[in-house]
């Protein structure tokens, strides 16, 4: 079931795609072996990205009406502060896009963001 999800990573080097694809038991796939038509059209993979540079591949999930799940790393809790003396990105949000269309007129699309959750990488130090 898992080889249905496809997180991709720039240079096999993202951390964050990287940590959250090794929770799911899977390998990250470089973006440069990144094939849109064959992995998401032919395949239908579940794609899972993160960076506003990969908007080209945003717009082909739009334009094809794929959905996609988008990581940032959020806004809260990421600076320095006395529980984050470092301003290590903690917290992460995980964006499920669905493509969805709404009639205002013929030329008009509207693509939405449905749901959302945050995710939380552990930062510590210490070994286990």
């Amino acid at each position: 079931m898992n080889q249905d999800w496809l997180f991709l990573s720039k240079n096999n080097k993202d951390e964050y795609i990287n940590m959250l694809a090794a929770s799911a038991g899977i390998e990250p796939t470089d973006s440069d072996y990144f094939d849109f038509h064959y992995d998401i059209e032919v395949d239908k993979k579940k794609l899972v990205l993160r960076g506003i540079l990969k908007h080209k591949i945003m717009q082909k999930c739009w334009q094809g009406a794929h959905d996609f799940w988008y990581i940032d790393s959020g806004y809260a809790g990421n600076n320095v502060s006395p529980t984050n003396p470092r301003g290590i990105k903690i917290y992460h949000r995980i964006v499920k896009i669905i493509y969805s269309i709404k009639k205002f007129n013929k030329d008009l699309l509207i693509v939405g963001l449905n749901w959302g959750l945050s995710y939380n990488l552990d930062v510590t130090d210490e070994e286990s």
